[in-house]
């Protein structure tokens, strides 16, 4: 009805039509607006996430020459599983003396000494293991009570850790407790190490008598791959598919972002921040905020270990290993697959040596090889360039399979 030529309503008081359709545009016209403000917010946030990339890759280097194989490290009669490398001080010269070490499926731990530019002797064989091993940690001299002259920890299948007097190959402790395989060791401070087991757990030993100081729980997998922060806070990734930050034996964050396995970690030089490799084929870098800067993609199966090292220009440079019989070499303003090192099988672990920046990786086929890119001549850097070829980064996702994503093979 109509009142004193006033608007249209119902008997009820209730808005006619005419009203309800003038609402309405009122209401889409508020709705659009926020959807445009909405979408300037997202155009913003990409572009200063787009922004914070090429920032946070600025500093990484590309790769000037190609690395080619330095040596290789035979004698394992299967799988070379971890890798270690150190310095050791020669008293009577003003330099260092490299040594590396390699675990294997075979049970042995075998170390080698750097005698020629090309040449790695083997020192020697350490046994005590009674199924294969996998992670290896220098633990340096004078760093630990107890161990003047520094020590060999490992981790095994036969769910132990061991830690070695590398110089009469003697086993100084036998760390047990865990009900299933060690797949990561660390050092942490205070003559500490922890280790992360297929068991779900990771546990803290102190080295100069292998007792268990602590046990801390909170993965709902398997714990792969350990990392220590400059800052003495521990990192553990596990097929849960997060990360977590212990502290104090507490968990203080935990991260996400992969969407499988995590697989490896590796810390950045000064403490700028983490790598990580996963059963999603991809490498991830972090800040310590858990916020992912780069996802590097180019794998084309599991990623098994990374490593970083800061290059002579002050940069970075990022290795990841896997599955696919390669290890990729990562760097530049967007991230770049810069070489990829083809291996003759699985590459289970990788990392930098201390002081030369050579590269020691650990194969399936069961040889350590070490990787070198400083060349003297315009011959040999062209030979490297033809077996070593560079790749751009890829930048689809891969299709996961099941059969791929074993926490241990």
């Amino acid at each position: 009805m109509r009142v004193n030529g006033a608007q249209e309503v119902t008997a009820h008081g209730r808005p006619t039509t005419q009203q309800q359709r003038a609402q309405q545009q009122q209401q889409q016209q508020v709705q659009q607006q926020q959807a445009q403000q909405q979408q300037q917010q997202q155009q913003q946030q990409q572009q200063q996430q787009q922004q914070q990339q090429r920032r946070d890759m600025a500093s990484v280097e590309t790769v000037d020459a190609a690395y080619i194989v330095r040596a290789e490290l035979r004698g394992h009669t299967s799988d070379v599983r971890g890798v270690a490398a150190w310095d050791v001080p020669v008293e009577e010269h003003a330099w260092k003396q490299h040594v590396v070490a390699t675990s294997s499926r075979d049970t042995t731990i075998r170390t080698y000494v750097m005698t020629g530019p090309t040449t790695f002797t083997h020192a020697r064989t350490l046994t005590g293991h009674t199924s294969y091993v996998g992670p290896l940690v220098w633990v340096p001299p004078q760093s630990v009570e107890g161990l003047p002259d520094g020590a060999l920890a490992s981790g095994s299948m036969d769910a132990s850790v061991r830690v070695w007097d590398i110089t009469s190959g003697e086993c100084l402790n036998v760390c047990t407790g865990h009900t299933y395989q060690v797949a990561a060791i660390t050092l942490l401070s205070g003559g500490l190490l922890a280790s992360a087991s297929l068991d779900a757990t990771i546990r803290v030993w102190a080295l100069s008598d292998g007792t268990c100081q602590a046990v801390l729980e909170g993965h709902t997998g398997p714990v792969l791959c350990l990392a220590t922060t400059p800052s003495g806070d521990l990192l553990s990734g596990s097929g849960d598919r997060t990360i977590r930050v212990w502290r104090g034996g507490v968990c203080v964050a935990v991260f996400t972002g992969h969407t499988d396995t995590v697989r490896a970690l590796a810390m950045l030089p000064h403490g700028a921040g983490f790598v990580s490799g996963s059963h999603d084929f991809t490498v991830k870098v972090w800040n310590m905020q858990g916020n992912t800067r780069v996802t590097l993609r180019g794998h084309t199966k599991i990623v098994l270990c990374v490593a970083a090292k800061e290059t002579a220009g002050g940069g970075v440079l990022i290795a990841s290993g896997g599955d696919d019989a390669s290890v990729r070499l990562w760097g530049g303003s967007q991230g770049e697959c810069l070489q990829v090192l083809t291996h003759l099988g699985c590459v289970w672990d990788c990392c930098w040596m201390p002081s030369s920046g050579d590269l020691l990786t650990g194969c399936e086929d069961g040889v350590g090889r070490v990787w070198h890119s400083d060349f003297s001549t315009t011959q040999e850097k062209a030979q490297a360039h033809a077996q070593l070829h560079t790749v751009p980064m890829a930048s689809g996702e891969f299709e996961h399979r099941e059969d791929q994503a074993q926490h241990a093979k």
